[in-house]
């Protein structure tokens, strides 16, 4: 699994990211690779064309002091009382609350099992998503966008990838203006 710290945990030994683990996998796969005559990168490419390309972008918005973790509060409470009907041109199209521990689409909830935690998480048309959550040690909210690009026929793969990077700025640009309302 992965984790915004960028650590990674593999296999059921170790129960936390753990480097080692990690990179004896890579170094497993990497002999794959070369045993077929092909590099990690081909792999990878291999994997994007047939998956996608799946990008990730977290933006903070700083918010110091007393008079910040009021405003951080105020937002979280905006978003959840009058959540989004569209990011940027994207329809919303499931809320996943688990402060209130429910997930939504159109009129059905569905409670959710599990711990709570300030985090609102908005699906979008598409199989992308944004989701928002306060930090637990700074004065900031922290808002974080995933994309999920199809890489058409015959198309260079630099080329999704610049077409994915643009559109990841532009649905970050337009989820901070309508959270913070810059």
């Amino acid at each position: 699994g992965y984790e915004e710290a960028l650590g990674y945990s593999v296999g059921t030994l170790v129960r936390d990211k753990d480097g080692v683990s990690a990179a004896t996998v890579m170094a497993d796969m990497a002999a794959w690779c070369q045993s077929q005559g092909r590099t990690l990168l081909d792999e990878r490419e291999v994997m994007w064309r047939k998956y996608g390309l799946f990008l990730s972008k977290q933006v903070s918005l700083v918010r110091p002091g007393m008079e910040g973790l009021r405003e951080i509060a105020a937002m979280m409470d905006r978003a959840r009382a009058n959540p989004p009907a569209k990011v940027g041109t994207l329809a919303v199209t499931e809320i996943t609350d688990l402060e209130k521990r429910e997930r939504r689409t159109g009129n059905k909830v569905e409670r959710l099992d599990g711990p709570t935690s300030d985090v609102l998480v908005y699906a979008l048309e598409g199989g992308h998503r944004v989701m928002l959550r306060p930090s637990g040690t700074e004065p900031k909210l922290k808002l974080y966008h995933d994309v999920h690009i199809a890489i058409a026929e015959g198309e260079p793969v630099t080329e999704a990838l610049a077409r994915g990077e643009k559109f990841l700025t532009d649905l970050a640009v337009a989820f901070r203006s309508q959270i913070a309302h810059e």
